[in-house]
């Protein structure tokens, strides 16, 4: 017998409504438009359709990459010649916005240069030596990739002489690995329980080698633990077991965001037991703090030689009150001001990279909406007036679904800006379309001896949560869908079930190439006008 029990994806439950609150009186119409679409001929309307027996396969898969080289992980940008840039995912550009004026024009500004870049930015920081050379995209003036080349160094920015920059006397690399949400509904506690104790270590052990490859390993801790005394509970106002942080640090991470919408399920005193318990299990922690003096404190860490600020905030608290000022507590709720004074304090503390996570979007949607395109934007722009340049990198939660990738070049002197809207889901128990799914992240950042800084490359890994019944019991698991789809019996898949997982991974990465697609399309054929003119 396989020492795997045979497993099988969990179902889609099309027809379930999620807990949006959409009234019920919308039903028939909901049912209606469900109907439309499915009599619709899906190859005409997208013909990158994953699941269609004559999808388009793109140029550059996760397949791809050889097993000797971190098979978990893609890089967005491969480092191999004839494998470039260009190439892209043929049908990526089909997913995009629903077109309508505001986020067009929100797009369009996102999209445009801040200022004069330079010719090239940093794809890849310049490898490990195991990667072999970097591929470089020179950019055309709207800041779109062309052109791929095969450089033999780093492709990195150089910083102007006017900006004081850190000698560190050599080179620091720093690994950065995030995922999105970590969501414990009943299904995911009660499948993790034996005699009244809690045992989540399982669930992750499929991917805990690619968390252990970072530095600063991160996931959005999205439900209170405020302690096992009180009643355990999922949606809609979470407690989860305080063993998931000893279990969470145990599987790699180093760090949780706490800022999010279910922050204030238990109360001041909920957050503050999460706070002191992720503390406690040796997590760092971001988006929630004890008092003033404890954020101060936690603001800017330091890694591998390399200062990281970690910024953390949630757009609401699902209509529940904040911490009081008697509580002391202090908890990152999306605000501009608020977010630029903390940007102030991480550079005045020496932070070499600025990151940022933003609880926001819509549940359920794959695209972000215009308020997160405006925020990424305002975010991104920093205050030049005061000198205070934007975050490096944002990544986002919330949505519990992946939103696509955008790199942009950012202000010159810096290693450019990059945003993935949403991780979408690590762990959770959500039966809905794509909530089964979510990315880990990866990226590295240099500073370099002589002060410059890199941020690349780029890696996703697709995952998967799991769940089957055996031996009696429920069980979810985390896998990479690379490996699931070339070893399903591995992971006690059948072989039907190992090309749904890759259907699905494959579908996942031009979901994540759309935004990129969309862009340099559009710069194409804004060319064209321009030159039929």
């Amino acid at each position: 017998m396989s020492r795997f029990p045979r497993m099988s994806l969990a179902p889609t439950f099309f027809f379930r409504r999620p807990p949006s609150r959409r009234p019920s009186s919308l039903r028939p119409l909901f049912l209606l438009a469900l109907c439309l679409l499915a009599a619709a001929p899906a190859r005409a309307q997208n013909p990158g359709n994953a699941g269609s027996a004559t999808s388009v396969v793109p140029s550059f898969s996760f397949a791809e990459i050889p097993a000797s080289v971190f098979p978990e992980a893609a890089p967005f940008f491969p480092d191999a010649p004839g494998v470039g840039v260009d190439g892209g995912v043929a049908a990526g550009a089909r997913r995009l916005l629903d077109g309508t004026r505001e986020d067009g024009e929100a797009l369009r500004r996102l999209f445009s240069p801040a200022g004069p870049a330079p010719r090239g930015f940093p794809l890849d920081g310049g490898g490990t030596g195991r990667r072999g050379p970097s591929v470089v995209g020179e950019t055309d003036d709207l800041g779109f990739l062309t052109a791929p080349r095969v450089s033999s160094g780093p492709a990195v920015y150089e910083l102007p002489a006017t900006v004081p920059v850190p000698l560190v006397g050599r080179d620091c690399l720093v690994r950065v690995v995030a995922v999105g949400d970590v969501l414990i509904h009943d299904s995911v506690r009660q499948a993790a329980e034996t005699d009244g104790a809690y045992d989540f270590s399982p669930n992750f052990e499929h991917v805990r080698q690619i968390l252990s490859r970072g530095d600063l390993v991160v996931a959005n801790l999205e439900n209170p633990l405020a302690g096992n005394d009180r009643r355990l509970a999922g949606y809609p106002v979470f407690n989860a077991p305080v063993e998931l942080a000893a279990d969470l640090r145990e599987a790699g991470f180093t760090m949780v965001t706490l800022a999010n919408n279910h922050s204030m399920d238990r109360g001041a005193s909920g957050l503050s037991h999460t706070i002191r318990t992720v503390d406690a299990a040796g997590l760092e922690y971001a988006g929630a703090y004890l008092d003033p003096d404890d954020k101060r404190r936690r603001l800017v860490g330091v890694f591998n030689g390399v200062k990281i600020a970690v910024l953390a905030y949630a757009y609401g608290l699902n209509g529940l009150a904040p911490p009081k000022p008697a509580d002391k507590l202090l908890l990152g709720l999306i605000d501009l001001p608020a977010i630029f004074a903390d940007m102030r304090e991480a550079r005045s503390q020496g932070a070499d990279f600025v990151i940022v996570a933003l609880h926001f979007g819509e549940e359920y949607q794959r695209t972000p909406n215009r308020r997160q395109l405006k925020l990424v934007e305002d975010i991104f722009r920093g205050l030049p007036e005061e000198g205070l340049a934007g975050p490096d990198l944002i990544f986002g939660h919330h949505p519990h679904v992946v939103q696509p990738f955008f790199f942009l070049k950012g202000p010159p002197g810096g290693p450019g800006q990059a945003v993935i809207y949403s991780l979408g889901n690590f762990m959770s128990g959500q039966p809905f379309p794509h909530t089964y799914t979510g990315l880990i992240m990866e990226v590295e950042l240099r500073l370099l001896a002589d002060g410059r800084r890199t941020a690349g490359p780029f890696r996703f890994t697709p995952t998967y949560c799991l769940t089957d019944v055996a031996d009696g019991g429920r069980f979810f698991k985390v896998v990479p869908m690379g490996s699931a789809a070339q070893n399903p019996e591995a992971y006690g898949l059948s072989p039907a079930r190992g090309e749904m997982m890759t259907r699905t991974r494959d579908e996942m990465e031009e979901h994540v190439m759309s935004l990129v697609e969309k862009a340099r399309r559009d710069a194409e054929a804004e060319q064209q006008r321009a030159g039929a003119k």
